[in-house]
């Protein structure tokens, strides 16, 4: 009788070590820029094969829970970085390169692309450093007030809150006007 209790109790241990063993775990980390060091702020980090994920925060910092333990990757994505794709491991440090840089962008019409040197007619140039310098968060915020004939609509003042870009004013063709 005692032979099989203690078989019984040594077989519930065995299964608690798997389903303890299979159970979801959390993924910390944290994702810098490898030329600076500096930390990237919204990166998106998702777990290979789910869609279980997370964003960086200011410091650059993530926390993934409910992370199956069959998971062995998480890819690393950041608008002008390379995405990555990148072992678990118990606290991640991902180093995000960049890719390339973006050239002059000239938009004429729908679906028309010209060189600068190619236009009839004036344009209007907006440097990088130009977004930089203002502090704002948000790339609709660093554009307002910068180029002529292009409308910026927050919707809201909350931080994150999207934005409508009119480009050349929207103009109703239904107006009517009294004669």
């Amino acid at each position: 009788m005692e032979k099989r209790l203690l078989s019984l109790i040594s077989m519930l241990m065995l299964l608690c070590g798997i389903a303890a063993a299979q159970a979801p775990s959390t993924v910390r980390g944290s994702v810098t820029s490898a030329d600076d060091g500096e930390a990237i702020v919204g990166a998106s980090v998702m777990v290979v094969g789910t869609n279980i994920g997370a964003n960086t925060d200011i410091d650059g910092r993530f926390v993934i829970t409910n992370v199956p333990s069959s998971a062995k990757y998480v890819t690393v994505a950041y608008v002008g970085m390379a995405t990555q794709e990148v072992k678990i491991a118990p606290n991640m440090e991902i180093k995000m390169k960049p890719t390339l840089e973006l050239g002059e962008v000239v938009v004429t019409a729908m679906g028309i692309k010209r060189d600068k040197k190619a236009l009839g007619y004036a344009s209007q140039d907006l440097k990088a450093d130009e977004l930089i310098t203002d502090g704002t968060t948000s790339m609709a915020s660093a554009i307002q007030g910068k180029l002529t004939g292009v409308d910026i609509r927050q919707s809201s003042g909350a931080p994150g809150a999207s934005a409508q870009i009119v480009i050349r004013g929207a103009r109703s063709a239904t107006t009517s006007r009294s004669m």
